[in-house]
């Protein structure tokens, strides 16, 4: 959930022109391209945003996501804005001022690193995902990428078991990274969530990059009394890991959207009264 204070909600909501349930010049096509573009997200997934106007739809969608996903919008917002509008008047560049304000104090630049790590950032009830997310943001931070390796491969097989159990897919402790990682792959393929035959063979593949994520993480890293990765390959690969795990949240999120349409879709049903 993005933290909005009351006067920044009331200049966000001013700016953005939603009374009357608008946002804005758009009509419903341009509204949910434009947040598809911004942030990957699907305004249309009613079990999420709720329905009704683009205003109360944008309303939830800023309690539901973060604030690296909601500052996105809202400096693509601001930009979309000052290339549209003919009349930019100075009470809207004051108002313009504030939103960016808000966008840059809820989604703050990464600092030695690269911004896709925050797909790392996990539910606010898991506390160990937690754990290894901060430190291995420290460690990113630090611009010390080689020191992030050990905990990053941990935080990958904490993510996979998470996604395997969560969609009823069966794993055990001795399974390796690459191991489960396939299980979830294949599930994803198998069920055509992938909207190209690349992006299935490429996320095939990257079960093999993990096989050799393992050997780095037990002979290249702070897992034992090891010679670190070069900054440079170890930044590779931590950059490759955070833009893997953006790449299966956002399939994750086209899973979730489609349990949670049948469900109130189900409920719906039961609720007739013939």
């Amino acid at each position: 959930m993005a933290n909005f204070e009351p006067k920044d909600r009331i200049a966000i909501e001013n700016y953005l022109q939603m009374g009357g349930g608008y946002v804005l010049n758009f009509n419903n096509r341009t509204f949910s391209n434009f947040i598809s573009d911004s942030t990957g997200k699907d305004i249309d997934d009613y079990g999420r945003y709720g329905e009704g106007s683009k205003a109360n739809r944008l309303r939830k969608f800023f309690k539901v996501e973060d604030g690296q996903v909601v500052g996105k919008l809202l400096t693509d917002f601001v930009a979309h804005r000052q290339e549209t509008d003919q009349n930019l008047t100075p009470e809207i560049i004051e108002l313009a001022n504030k939103v960016l304000a808000v966008a840059s104090r809820i989604n703050p630049p990464i600092l030695g690193g690269h911004n896709s790590i925050d797909a790392l950032k996990p539910l606010s009830n898991d506390t160990d995902g937690t754990l290894l997310f901060e430190e291995i943001r420290l460690s990113i931070g630090r611009n010390e990428h080689s020191a992030a390796l050990d905990r990053l491969h941990t935080w990958m097989v904490h993510y996979i078991r998470n996604l395997l159990s969560k969609n009823g897919i069966e794993w055990n402790d001795g399974q390796t990274l690459d191991a489960i990682f396939n299980k979830l792959s294949k599930f994803y393929r198998d069920n055509d969530y992938c909207e190209s035959s690349m992006s299935a063979t490429i996320l095939k593949g990257i079960g093999k990059n993990l096989t050799e994520f393992n050997h780095v993480r037990n002979n290249q890293s702070f897992a034992h009394a090891n010679t670190l990765l070069s900054k440079s390959e170890a930044r590779f690969i931590c950059n490759t890991t955070f833009d893997t795990v953006k790449f299966i949240n956002g399939i994750q999120e086209k899973v979730d959207a489609e349990k949670r349409r049948v469900e109130i879709d189900a409920q719906r049903k039961s609720n007739l009264p013939f």
